[in-house]
């Protein structure tokens, strides 16, 4: 699986970055949602999510904190949980 994922950045990606915790890897258009695909596929402990547009994924990384660090974020992740409850 990794070998795919390393043959599929070969391909596609031309560029990465990174603020805090979110990565951006910068592909050839239209390749975004190929790369994000391949990197879930991998289910990696270490990452939250991908987000793939036409020319681009975030990747959110686990920073480690048992729950979400600002006030408005913890709000929303208890009521995210909360909605995904079977009534």
């Amino acid at each position: 699986a990794v070998g795919r994922v390393q043959r599929t950045f070969q391909d596609f990606v031309v560029d990465v970055t990174f603020s805090g915790n979110l990565l951006v890897v910068k592909t050839l258009p239209g390749s975004a949602q190929v790369v994000a695909a391949a990197l879930d596929g991998l289910q990696l402990e270490s990452v939250a999510g991908t987000v793939a547009g036409d020319d681009a994924v975030l990747v959110v990384a686990k920073d480690g904190r048992p729950e979400p660090s600002s006030p408005a974020a913890r709000e929303l992740f208890k009521e995210f949980l909360a909605w995904r409850q079977k009534g």
